[in-house]
Formats: structure tokens, C-alpha cells, sequence
């Protein structure tokens, strides 16, 4: 390191003034105003001496420099105004207590050295010296010392552990806090003096008060660096945002808490408005209903959970159904109104195509009603109209009246099943509602049918999980259920066959599984069997009510009645029921 300049060497001989003339006076008076002259002009030379070593330190850190920069121009001031064999420049951490070591001097090579990435740390805790007058703010001078091998930070040079050194540290203050502090050593034959510590702590001063300007310097560098990434990120989450928004389906508000709009995306121009018109507006002009919710935001969410269907207007006053979702954004300040996010799903055209398609439905439904009402009532009509023909055709024996009687009165009852199933279906009964354990119920309810006929070879196993809850229904359409679903497995089966019945909990509802081996159900017929009058039976033979009905009573106490696929033959109902709620005390 070339250092421009002379190291300080002491006290510089300036040009006395003569004496000026007069009366000699006696000698021992001279010799008194020689040596205080002497002193002053001593006083003066070193004062004289500091304020050029302040000037030529100030002029050497006075540019802006990093904290690294600055640390190896402070080592290499010291350097040129004083003797030593090393140097370390220590700087605190800024959130800690420890010490980091910024540069440092190895005076064998005239060298300093330093930079962010081969800055080392001690290897261990900070020696007792340095920590002491980092502390205390006070400098240490130890005139001679063995630092041992704990003393030696990594880089250390010039320092042998077991040579006597004399060993300063200046802690360097600045606006009464210590930044971090200066170690100087060099051989115990020549050890530092008071004299040393005094031009060292001029250097340490402006040191410290440069350091601590520079790392304000670089805190404030970093602060806008993180600042300005920060707005950057920011900036780009709000365009990102803003692009979402914009390229939405929907329309997009944000409200103020009174309601009025402080944004709009641009969705909003199909209904003939401009978005930036918008801003400002109460949002509440755009419902086709003066008191709407979109006055009220506050209240959509906390009534309504967000969510509620409203008339809106377009710019020239036509009507649209929409689905609003409001949300409410919380604001950073905790003393700010909150702002409302609310999402608008224009839903018109799907609610016209929901009514169309629901009005289809019941034509078709209507459609199909009447044709198997026309269908059902028309052969017992028929045979009626045959019977009344003959017996208005001239005079008959009285065993064919009786006979024709018997039939036009047996078509009749045919026709007031058809109705009252028909009833049936349209407005099941209500019943009488009760706790029903449908593990005790179900044996019984089959005994009492299995015996008759229509049941034929039909055999029932039972698997019923006694610890399943109890249902709340009527027994009485309980069992119309189980006995309708048996006799159709019984009539798909006339040589016999299995019917196996399951009980089963799964979750909270009570399951009952109705498993016959017969020939099954054709999958092209599998979505029918439900349907009014759907049934593949000869006619006479069923109104094809009887499942629509059982699933029509279920759905009333609130469960289900299905048909499960199976890869294994004949057809499989599955029954379900939610558990009846506990009973205090059972």
C-alpha cells in the first residue's frame, strides 16, 4: 500500500520571534519567560499538528464510500500517522451484540484487506479487551501483554500468541453509541503511549461519526432497495389483479361501506354503461328495486352469507336476473371503513332456459301422466262399454246380465284403484310418525305376506345389524315399501327364488338393501323403472305406480329409494333413511 505523506514523528521546530529591545532584566526572570514561551509555542505546534491530522483524516473519509470502502480507508489513515505490526477494524452488528471484522492491516506487508466476502469472524467469544472498550465506550492500553491463542481472530496478522505486545483498542463512538471498535498491536519494546492514544482517539471520532454515516447510508440504500422491490411486486399483483378482474365473465364491483362504486371491471359495458362513469355511483341505481342490497352491502354479507338474486337495469332499462356474491375485504388501517367485493353472475338466460326446460318437463310429465291414465283406464273402459253394448241390445237371459253386471262392476273397481293410486302418488298420506327399529319391524312385516301365494317359492334370508338406529316414519308405509319391492322380486321370479335383506349403517343414515337372484333389469330400462305408469308387466297386471309411489313416500321422510348396479344377477333396492335423532336418556 503506497501512503502518501510522513508518519507523525513528533513536535516540529518553528521559528522563535526575537526578543524585542528594552532594559535587560534580571536573568532568573528571563529564564521563566523562555520556558513558558517555550510551552506555548509547544501547545500551539500540537494543536496545530491535531487540526492537520483532523484535516488530512477528514479529506481521506470525507467521500461517500460502502462500509467495507470506508473501514479500509480509516485502517489505512492510521497506518500513515502511527507504528504498528496489525490492525483490526470491528464494526457491531445491527441487530445483535456481536462484532464483525471489516478490515484489517498486516503491517509486515504494508497491506489492508477487507471486502464482503472474505470478511472472517472470531473464532470464538470476543476477546475480554475489545469487548470491554466496545462496551464502556472508554479505550484500553495494555503496555504489554501475551494475548494468547483466544485473542487471535482469523486473520491476524503480525500477532504471535506467544510474543509480549502491547496491545490498544479505541472504541469508536459516535453520538454517544459505540458503532465498533479499533485493535492495534506492535512489539512490547516499543509500546503504545498516551500520546498515541490521544492522536488515535482523533482518528476514532471522525471514524465513528463516517461509519455510523455510511451505514445510515446503507440501511437507507437497502430500506429503498426492499422499498422499491416491494412497490415493484406490489404493482405487478395489482396489474395481475386488474387483468383477472378484467378478464372476468362476470361483473365486478368493489364498494365503499355507503355502497357506492370505487371500481367496476369492464364486463360491465355489455349492458351498455362505461366502467369509468361508474366510479362514484351508488351501486343501488343499478337495481330494478329502490332498496336493494347493493345500498347495503354490510348487511348482504352478514344476512344473506353474500349470496342473493336481484332484478338489475341495463343503461337503456331492461331487466337481468343476477347472482350477486359479496365479500368483504378487510382494510390494512384497523381504523378504515372496509370495502366490499361483489361479484355479479348475470343469470337470465339461464333461468329462461331453466323455466323452458321446467315447463318442458311438465308437458312431458303431463304427457306421460295422461297417456297412462288414457292407457290404464281405457281397457276397463273398454270392457265396460262392451258390456253396457250387450246388455242394451236387446233382452238377456238373467245369468248374462248377472255376468255382464259382474264384469262392468269389476272393471269399475279397476278404474277407482287406478285413481286412488293415482291420488296416492300425487299427495301421499302425511302418516303417523314414530321411532321404528326396522330390525325388529322387518321379520314381522314379511311374515305377514310371505304366506300368501302371490309370494309363491320365494325364500327371505335375513342379515340385520341389530345396533342400526332407529328411522322416524309411518310402520304402515314402511312396510308398503319392503311388501312392494318383495312382490315385484316374487313375480320376476313365478319358479322361486332368493330375496336377501341387509340392514346396515353407513355414516347417519340407516341403509336396507333388498337383493333378489332373479333375471335382473334390462340397463335399457334401468332409468324407467321409477317413471308413472312405467311398469313391463301384462296389462291388468300392475298400474306401474308402485315404485313411483315408494319413492314418492320416502322422499318424504327424507331419504332415497334406488336401484343399485351389481355385476351379480337378479336386482338389487337400496332403502335409505336418516337415523332418528338420539333421545335423551336412551
Amino acid at each position: 500500500m503506497g501512503r502518501g505523506g510522513p508518519r507523525r514523528s513528533g513536535s516540529k521546530d518553528l521559528k522563535k520571534p526575537a526578543a524585542s529591545g528594552g532594559a535587560r532584566k534580571p536573568r532568573a526572570r528571563s529564564d521563566t519567560y523562555q520556558r513558558s514561551l517555550a510551552e506555548i509555542y509547544q501547545r500551539y505546534d500540537q494543536k496545530i499538528e491535531e487540526l492537520s491530522l483532523i484535516r488530512r483524516v477528514g479529506e481521506v473519509i470525507r467521500d461517500p464510500l460502502d462500509l467495507y470502502a470506508l473501514s479500509r480507508v480509516v485502517l489505512e489513515a492510521v497506518a500513515r500517522e502511527i507504528e504498528t505490526d496489525g490492525m483490526l477494524l470491528l464494526l457491531t452488528e445491527p441487530d445483535g451484540p456481536g462484532l464483525d471484522i471489516r478490515a484489517w492491516y498486516d503491517g509486515r506487508r504494508d497491506e489492508v484487506r477487507g471486502s464482503e466476502d472474505e470478511t472472517p469472524r472470531w473464532a470464538g467469544p470476543v476477546p475480554e479487551p475489545v469487548a470491554r472498550a466496545v462496551a464502556s465506550g472508554h479505550p484500553v492500553l495494555i503496555p504489554q501483554t501475551r494475548p494468547g491463542p483466544d485473542f487471535s481472530p482469523p486473520p491476524a496478522p503480525g500477532l504471535d500468541p506467544d510474543e509480549e505486545v502491547s496491545l490498544l483498542v479505541l472504541p469508536l463512538v459516535a453520538r454517544g453509541r459505540s458503532v465498533g471498535g479499533l485493535t492495534l498491536w506492535r512489539s512490547a519494546e516499543s509500546p503504545f503511549s498516551v500520546e498515541d492514544l490521544g492522536l488515535l482517539t482523533i482518528i476514532a471520532d471522525q471514524a465513528a461519526t463516517a461509519l455510523r454515516n455510511a451505514r445510515l447510508v446503507a440501511d437507507l440504500r437497502s430500506t429503498n432497495q426492499r422499498l422499491r422491490e416491494s412497490e415493484n411486486e406490489a404493482r405487478k399483483t395489482s396489474l395481475y389483479l386488474e387483468q383477472l378482474f378484467e378478464a372476468a365473465n362476470d361483473i365486478i364491483f368493489t364498494l365503499d361501506s355507503s355502497g357506492r362504486i370505487s371500481y367496476v371491471n369492464r364486463r360491465v359495458e355489455a349492458w351498455g354503461y362505461r366502467k369509468d362513469d361508474l366510479v362514484g355511483w351508488p351501486a343501488g341505481l343499478l337495481a330494478a328495486e329502490p332498496d336493494s342490497f347493493l345500498s347495503r352491502p354490510g348487511e348482504l354479507v352478514e344476512n344473506q352469507g353474500g349470496l342473493t338474486e336481484l332484478l338489475l337495469l341495463t343503461a337503456d332499462g331492461r331487466k337481468r336476473e343476477v347472482l350477486l356474491n359479496a365479500s368483504r375485504v378487510a382494510g390494512t388501517d384497523p381504523g378504515a371503513h372496509p370495502t366490499y367485493l361483489v361479484l355479479a353472475r348475470d343469470v337470465t338466460e339461464y333461468k329462461t332456459m331453466e323455466r323452458q326446460l321446467f315447463h318442458s318437463e311438465k308437458l312431458a310429465s303431463l304427457g306421460m301422466l295422461a297417456a297412462g291414465v288414457a292407457h290404464e283406464v281405457n281397457n276397463p273402459l273398454s270392457t265396460i262399454s262392451g258390456y253396457a253394448q250387450l246388455l242394451s241390445s236387446g233382452p238377456t237371459s238373467p245369468q248374462d246380465t248377472q255376468e255382464y253386471l259382474n264384469a262392468i262392476l269389476e272393471q269399475a273397481d279397476r278404474i277407482q284403484k287406478i285413481v286412488d293410486a293415482l291420488r296416492d302418488y300425487s299427495r301421499p298420506a302425511a302418516g303417523y310418525r314414530t321411532r321404528v327399529r326396522m330390525a325388529e319391524t322387518l321379520p314381522r312385516t314379511l311374515a305377514m305376506f310371505t304366506h300368501q301365494k302371490t309370494f309363491g317359492r320365494l325364500k327371505v334370508e335375513y342379515d340385520l345389524d341389530s345396533q342400526a338406529e332407529p328411522v322416524i316414519m309411518d310402520p304402515d308405509h314402511l312396510a308398503q315399501v319392503v311388501v312392494n319391492v318383495a312382490v315385484n322380486a316374487a313375480q320376476a321370479m313365478p319358479k322361486g327364488g332368493r330375496l336377501r335383506v341387509s340392514l346396515r349403517m353407513e355414516g347417519d343414515e340407516v341403509v336396507l338393501r333388498l337383493a333378489d337372484n332373479g333375471p335382473g333389469v334390462p340397463p335399457e330400462i334401468r332409468a324407467k323403472i321409477f317413471d308413472p305408469f312405467f311398469t313391463t308387466k301384462p296389462a291388468g297386471r300392475g298400474t306401474g305406480l308402485g315404485l313411483a309411489i315408494c319413492q314418492r313416500i320416502l322422499e318424504q321422510y327424507g331419504g332415497s329409494l334406488g336401484l343399485e348396479e351389481s355385476s351379480s344377477p337378479g336386482a338389487t333396492f337400496v332403502l335409505r333413511l336418516p337415523a332418528a335423532p338420539p333421545v335423551p336418556g336412551e
